[in-house]
């Protein structure tokens, strides 16, 4: 469980700590290193293998490791009898002010265990304190065993002995001046880059390549960048995850520019390794061609966004773009507009080595749509929902392996799209992604049009056993629509990860999904026109079937045995159900038969935000506290059931009075950070020092809110 980082009082703080320092002390008995349980108490650790050691939500370790100068460390994380994801390791500097690494997750499939591990290298002639912290993550799982390994070791890119003649050039703005040729006998690691700045002239073109030693050729990265090393001008981005061994880049200004090399490893490739660099600077004579002004088109010099030339609609024929000489357009989109633009070579050869893309500003900071091959032509294609309009650039570009000066022809159009009705699109805009999805339950949805390249979504909320069911209907078969139904991650609305995929271009389809989750869950659905067709937009309907009403406060997960997150049926920790159909969560010192019960007043509007909780039959006089909670779940914990996590907020310090109650008084929606269309759980936990169980606390049932 991670709580936000909510600011309290003194007095709330002080009073959280009495709730809960007892429990932290019971869970983990002390081990060898104890008490360590903050940065600034950290125990001193050896470079040794340490086992028998503890640690939990509640009670974290911090140990003090010294690193030898020019060396690395290596911290190996192994839990006892379990999976290394509940464990948090990270390390910092010795003031505990700035984090220097976190750790990865390892796992062998074939044996199923894991561990987590992490490096950091002191490149100082001197001996460096470091602060390592090891937590948990997980509120139901109270006390975790796990042991460390502690290694340092020499890493030649650090050892004076052994470092090329460069160094230390390990930033851009240590880059060192250089010339072309060819330079033998350089060491790279990730942790120590080379950067090295060199003069391209006028029309030349700069050649990179980097071989290292070890013929490992998806763990290196070679990137050119501008001379502010703000701008990456070829190569791929190391923070990709793309590899390349060389690269190229063109001056294809008529005056000398000095630019940036970048050798750098990936985070895969730990190792120290040799490698040879080879710079080579080539006169670019088609390059020059296309620059040409008694050979160029009359737009230049239009090689970048801050320079893009304005144009309106119509035809450009005879436009030359160059491998090393961008083009760009400047085009206003008027509010309700779209834009259309088509660019060929205009020799009936296939565009495959041409790209065309459209940006939302001068300085291309949102791609609004990638150009498709459409048999010999390049198409974007955009629309303006705003009230304002919108100046977007549209960027022209040769790629592929061959530097030349092509020809290309140009149509551009921006039309006001007009579908059924008059309207220029329907009220739910701007739903163009998954983020911005509009929640829908139950019913028809009439008159919706989606526009070539302004995608309609979609949000569902389904109960666990129901079958979601989305009928799409058009009013004529060649609509050229279809739709895709996803489940609620990372990847939503890519048209690659989807659950299932109807054409609905013969006048409709149908999309059915059933929840076997166990769980309620989220959908979502993409409504898309594939081309633009005669008008651009398109009418239709849409029918529900099988979602769960949006203002929903639905009470779960209770304290008599019922609580079940679809593993099955889960008792209190030690016996103390309360009486079936109670309503409440599990016994406590007061009980009689009823477990204490969180309710909600108010609305689930988030404009509103007048959501209120109460509890009620709790332990008198003693301090609680409302938690939030992004999952469902049902686990015994403390001397009741925990009902929700990942991620666990704190939204407000509850005092109980003599009865037992107590009622929130803050907004829910700012604590909770919550947004329409997101389904929340709620708790009360609260203090009961004489508890059934002897843990020192206890919970009510769970809430699950559907914001809207």
């Amino acid at each position: 469980m991670r709580f936000s980082s909510t600011i309290l009082s003194l007095a709330s703080i002080g009073a959280l700590a009495a709730l809960f320092s007892n429990q932290a002390e019971a869970q983990c008995p002390p081990d060898a290193f104890e008490p360590n349980d903050t940065c600034t108490a950290a125990a001193p650790l050896s470079v040794a293998n340490h086992a028998n050691l503890r640690a939990s939500e509640l009670d974290p370790d911090h140990y003090v490791i010294t690193v030898p100068p020019l060396e690395q460390l290596r911290v190996t994380l192994w839990p006892t009898n379990q999976m290394a994801q509940p464990f948090e390791l990270s390390l910092q500097d010795d003031a505990c002010s700035m984090g220097l690494a976190d750790s990865e997750f390892f796992e062998d499939l074939a044996t199923g265990s894991s561990w987590l591990s992490l490096n950091w290298g002191n490149a100082s002639l001197t001996p460096k304190n470091v602060r390592l912290r090891v937590g948990s993550i997980l509120p139901n799982d109270s006390c975790i065993g796990y042991r460390l390994n502690m290694e340092t070791f020499s890493d030649p890119c650090m050892d004076p002995l052994l470092v090329d003649g460069f160094e230390e050039n390990d930033s851009c703005s240590l880059a060192v001046p250089i010339v072309e040729g060819y330079y033998p006998g350089l060491w790279i690691s990730r942790w120590d880059e080379d950067h090295f700045r060199i003069t391209v002239p006028p029309l030349v073109r700069l050649n990179i390549g980097m071989a290292p030693e070890d013929n490992d050729a998806i763990s290196y990265h070679v990137v050119v960048r501008d001379d502010s090393c703000a701008t990456i001008l070829a190569g791929s981005d190391p923070d990709s995850g793309d590899s390349n061994l060389s690269c190229n880049w063109t001056n294809a200004s008529n005056s000398p520019v000095d630019v940036r090399v970048q050798v750098s490893a990936s985070i895969a490739n730990p190792s120290c390794t040799e490698y040879n660099l080879n710079l080579q600077l080539i006169p670019d004579q088609t390059v020059s061609d296309c620059l040409n002004p008694a050979l160029d088109d009359g737009f230049e010099h239009n090689d970048t966004c801050a320079t893009a030339t304005a144009i309106s609609a119509g035809s450009y024929p005879d436009l030359r773009v160059g491998m090393q000489d961008e083009d760009h357009y400047s085009i206003v989109v008027p509010p309700g507009g779209s834009l259309l633009a088509v660019v060929d070579f205009g020799d009936g050869t296939l565009t495959d080595t041409l790209s065309v893309a459209l940006f939302d500003a001068l300085t291309c900071g949102t791609l609004l749509d990638a150009g498709e091959l459409i048999f010999f032509e390049q198409e974007v294609f955009w629309t303006n929902t705003s009230a304002t309009p919108v100046e977007t650039v549209l960027s022209v570009r040769l790629v592929g392996g061959t530097f030349e000066c092509r020809h290309y022809d140009m149509d551009i159009s921006v039309p006001s799209w007009v579908c059924a009705g008059g309207q220029s699109d329907d009220g739910y805009e701007d739903n163009d992604d998954c983020a911005s999805a509009i929640r829908l339950t139950d019913g028809v949805e009439t008159d919706l049009l989606v526009q070539s390249g302004d995608d309609d979504f979609f949000e569902f909320e389904v109960a666990a056993g129901q079958t979601l069911t989305l009928d799409l209907l058009v009013p004529y078969s060649g609509a050229d629509l279809e739709a895709y139904l996803y489940a609620d991650d990372p990847a939503c609305g890519d048209t690659l990860s989807f659950l299932q995929y109807v054409d609905a271009s013969t006048g409709g389809g149908t999309l059915a999904w059933t929840n076997t989750t166990g769980a309620d869950q989220t959908y979502f659905a993409q409504v898309r026109l594939v081309s633009p067709g005669i008008q651009g937009c398109n009418a239709y309907d849409l029918r529900t079937t099988g979602a769960l009403d949006p203002d929903v406060t639905t009470p779960f997960c209770f304290g008599d045995g019922s609580a079940d997150a679809g593993f099955g049926p889960v008792d209190c920790p030690c016996g103390n159900n309360a009486g079936p159909g109670s309503g409440g969560g599990c016994l406590h010192s007061e009980s009689i038969g009823l477990g204490a019960v969180l309710t909600v007043t108010g609305s689930t509007s988030v404009a509103t935000d007048d959501l209120a909780f109460t509890v009620t039959g709790a332990t008198s006089n003693q301090m609680g506290m409302l938690i939030q909670g992004h999952h469902a779940m049902a686990a015994p914990f403390k001397d009741g059931v925990y009902c929700m996590g990942n991620e666990t907020r704190r939204i407000e310090v509850l005092n109980l009075d003599g009865a037992g109650s107590a009622a929130t008084s803050s907004s829910i929606v700012t604590r909770g950070a919550v947004a329409v269309g997101r389904t929340r759980h709620y708790q009360a936990w609260f203090r009961d020092p004489g508890g059934a169980c002897g843990t020192g606390s206890n919970f009510t049932q769970g809430i699950t809110v559907l914001w809207r």
